[in-house]
Protein backbone atom coordinates (compact mmCIF):
# COMPACT_ATOMS: atom_id res chain seq x y z
CA UNK A 1 0.00 0.00 0.00
CA UNK A 2 1.54 3.27 -0.82
CA UNK A 3 2.54 6.01 1.42
CA UNK A 4 0.03 8.90 2.45
CA UNK A 5 2.34 11.89 0.82
CA UNK A 6 1.89 13.64 4.14
CA UNK A 7 3.81 11.15 5.51
CA UNK A 8 6.58 10.87 3.16
CA UNK A 9 10.07 12.80 4.54
CA UNK A 10 9.48 16.29 3.28
CA UNK A 11 6.81 16.86 2.03
CA UNK A 12 5.14 18.78 4.79
CA UNK A 13 8.14 21.47 4.55
CA UNK A 14 8.01 21.76 0.59
CA UNK A 15 4.26 22.50 0.61
CA UNK A 16 4.71 24.98 3.40
CA UNK A 17 6.91 26.88 1.08
CA UNK A 18 4.85 26.52 -2.10
CA UNK A 19 2.14 28.08 0.13
CA UNK A 20 4.79 30.53 1.05
CA UNK A 21 5.69 31.50 -2.95
CA UNK A 22 1.68 31.74 -3.56
CA UNK A 23 1.22 34.15 -0.88
CA UNK A 24 4.07 36.39 -1.67
CA UNK A 25 3.53 36.47 -5.54
CA UNK A 26 -0.26 36.78 -5.01
CA UNK A 27 -0.77 39.91 -7.31
CA UNK A 28 1.92 39.15 -9.40
CA UNK A 29 1.68 36.10 -10.90
CA UNK A 30 0.87 35.59 -14.36
CA UNK A 31 1.92 31.45 -14.63
CA UNK A 32 1.35 29.10 -12.23
CA UNK A 33 3.16 25.82 -13.19
CA UNK A 34 2.26 22.36 -11.18
CA UNK A 35 4.25 19.48 -11.02
CA UNK A 36 6.33 17.03 -9.35
CA UNK A 37 9.99 16.69 -9.12
CA UNK A 38 10.73 18.88 -12.05
CA UNK A 39 8.76 21.49 -11.01
CA UNK A 40 10.02 21.53 -7.76
CA UNK A 41 13.54 21.70 -8.97
CA UNK A 42 12.96 24.91 -10.67
CA UNK A 43 12.67 25.96 -6.92
CA UNK A 44 16.34 24.40 -6.74
CA UNK A 45 14.83 22.49 -4.33
CA UNK A 46 14.07 18.64 -3.37
CA UNK A 47 10.88 17.88 -0.96
CA UNK A 48 11.53 21.48 0.31
CA UNK A 49 15.26 20.93 0.84
CA UNK A 50 17.39 23.37 -1.00
CA UNK A 51 20.31 21.47 -3.20
CA UNK A 52 23.07 23.17 -4.23
CA UNK A 53 23.20 21.11 -7.62
CA UNK A 54 19.47 22.74 -8.63
CA UNK A 55 20.35 26.18 -8.07
CA UNK A 56 21.71 26.17 -12.39
CA UNK A 57 18.27 24.99 -12.89
CA UNK A 58 16.91 27.74 -10.55
CA UNK A 59 18.15 30.63 -12.30
CA UNK A 60 17.50 29.35 -15.96
CA UNK A 61 13.72 29.21 -14.24
CA UNK A 62 13.96 32.58 -12.56
CA UNK A 63 15.41 34.07 -15.76
CA UNK A 64 12.70 32.89 -18.05
CA UNK A 65 9.94 33.04 -15.31
CA UNK A 66 10.62 36.51 -13.50
CA UNK A 67 10.30 39.92 -15.63
CA UNK A 68 12.95 41.34 -12.55
CA UNK A 69 15.03 38.37 -13.51
CA UNK A 70 14.20 38.96 -17.85
CA UNK A 71 11.61 37.00 -18.31
CA UNK A 72 8.24 38.23 -20.14
CA UNK A 73 6.32 36.68 -17.20
CA UNK A 74 6.05 36.43 -14.00
CA UNK A 75 5.70 32.68 -12.75
CA UNK A 76 5.64 30.19 -10.19
CA UNK A 77 6.74 26.93 -9.96
CA UNK A 78 4.80 24.83 -7.05
CA UNK A 79 5.76 21.42 -6.81
CA UNK A 80 6.89 18.55 -5.00
CA UNK A 81 8.78 15.47 -5.60
CA UNK A 82 6.38 12.82 -5.78
CA UNK A 83 3.28 14.42 -5.77
CA UNK A 84 0.37 14.03 -7.58
CA UNK A 85 -0.92 16.60 -9.24
CA UNK A 86 -3.43 15.13 -11.85
CA UNK A 87 -5.03 13.25 -8.82
CA UNK A 88 -5.49 16.46 -7.27
CA UNK A 89 -6.42 18.76 -10.35
CA UNK A 90 -9.22 16.00 -11.07
CA UNK A 91 -10.89 14.94 -7.59
CA UNK A 92 -11.64 18.72 -6.93
CA UNK A 93 -9.26 19.03 -4.20
CA UNK A 94 -6.98 21.71 -5.54
CA UNK A 95 -8.56 25.58 -5.29
CA UNK A 96 -7.59 27.48 -8.07
CA UNK A 97 -8.36 31.14 -7.38
CA UNK A 98 -5.23 33.10 -8.25
CA UNK A 99 -5.51 36.44 -10.57
CA UNK A 100 -3.29 34.08 -13.43
CA UNK A 101 -3.34 34.01 -17.08
CA UNK A 102 -1.96 30.85 -17.53
CA UNK A 103 -1.87 27.29 -15.26
CA UNK A 104 0.16 24.51 -16.74
CA UNK A 105 1.28 21.58 -15.13
CA UNK A 106 3.99 18.48 -16.56
CA UNK A 107 3.76 15.24 -15.67
CA UNK A 108 6.57 12.76 -17.20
Amino acid sequence: MAMPREQKKGWVQAHKQNKLLINNQYNNVDVVLLGDQITEEWNGRWYGKPEQEMQKVKTWFDEKFSTTGGGDVNGVALGIAGDSVSRRLCNGKTKMSYPMTYLTYLLI
